[in-house]
């Protein structure tokens, strides 16, 4: 489960980072600490300052809403061929990579 304060979401203008850190319990029943990041490289700008994001308190699921910068059809929400680090309003800066996840051990 997720571990109360440690979400973080960073909306960018074709970039999406959400992390947090959760406990986990290994196959020996130890309950380890483990931070998880997930990295998306948008199709689309949005506007970042008015993206928000909400927790369900029942689910723990994260609610993301995406403000569009100009209003489009998305076909794709993620770019596959994003450049890795770019926040670029321009798609032909792109290599590869449509979106990162991160599994780090804490303890």
């Amino acid at each position: 489960p997720l571990l109360d304060e440690t979400l973080q979401v960073d909306f960018q203008r074709r970039k999406l980072t959400v992390s947090y850190v959760a406990s986990v319990v290994s196959a020996k029943s130890t309950t380890l600490r483990r931070k998880k990041q997930l990295l998306l490289h948008l199709c689309k700008t949005v506007k970042a300052e008015e993206c928000t994001y909400k927790v369900k308190e029942s689910s723990g699921q994260v609610v993301l809403r995406l403000v569009k910068e100009k209003p489009a059809t998305w076909l794709e929400l993620v770019n596959k061929n994003a450049a890795s680090g770019s926040d670029s309003d321009k798609d032909s800066e792109a290599a590869e990579g449509s979106g990162l996840v991160q599994d780090d051990d804490l303890e």
